[in-house]
């Protein structure tokens, strides 16, 4: 059984239960704008290529340039503290990161579009290294371990957190309880996963961990 992962190449089930979906693209990063401008914000210095990158055969280095100076890594960084911080607001959100929304929403726009059209599927997997990479509370060192791994191409270093079968537990109580959620908001979710003693950003944390893992060293 193959597991849900931010990290693994995410386009569909049967190729992948790590595969991001576009409805789970759009969660984590918001729904691109219709019109795509120019923004006015600061360009972020060049960052080293990932491991992950560099490796992969018959990937597109070019589809990591940053948009409208927005880079990759501060784009992700900036989508998830939207999607598990305090802020609802996203306009707030990029205030603090000292981010137009005329410069995010291009970048959001053309960031989903090259992870589409990369089918090495190595831009997904960055991405979901650097969203996730910031994140703080009891999983936060699981978050760490999985972009260590991806960006520097090397091994896990975490415990697993809990036993295989704990986590094929885990995610059966999710799959079999998401259809009850009440709508489609992390709170919502958080509220499913509240009998386990889990956030929603906690269950995707554990799932990259699990789903980097199972790409490194296969099934348990």
């Amino acid at each position: 059984m193959r597991t849900a992962s931010l990290c693994e190449p995410l386009s569909s089930r049967r190729r992948a239960d790590g595969a991001l979906t576009r409805r789970r693209l759009a969660l984590f990063v918001g729904l691109a704008a219709a019109a795509i401008c120019a923004g006015a914000g600061l360009a972020d210095e060049p960052e080293p290529l990932p491991k992950t990158a560099l490796d992969a055969k018959g990937f597109d280095r070019a589809l990591l340039d940053p948009v409208d100076g927005l880079s990759l890594r501060r784009y992700a960084h900036i989508a998830f503290d939207n999607f598990a911080g305090d802020e609802p607001d996203l306009n707030k959100v990029l205030a603090r990161h000292d981010v137009t929304r005329a410069q995010f929403d291009h970048a959001n726009a053309v960031f989903i579009d090259r992870m589409r059209v990369d089918k090495t599927y190595t831009l997904t997997q960055v991405y979901g290294a650097y969203f996730i990479e910031t994140a703080g509370g009891k999983y936060a060192p699981l978050a760490a371990d999985v972009a260590r791994s991806v960006i520097d191409g090397a091994p896990m270093r975490e415990p697993a957190p809990m036993a295989w079968d704990q986590y094929l537990g885990l995610m059966r109580f999710y799959g079999t309880n998401v259809a009850n959620a009440k709508g489609t908001t992390r709170a919502a979710f958080d509220e499913i996963l509240k009998p386990k003693g889990l956030t929603f950003v906690d269950y995707m944390i554990i799932g990259a961990w699990f789903g980097r893992r199972m790409r490194l060293q296969g099934n348990p």
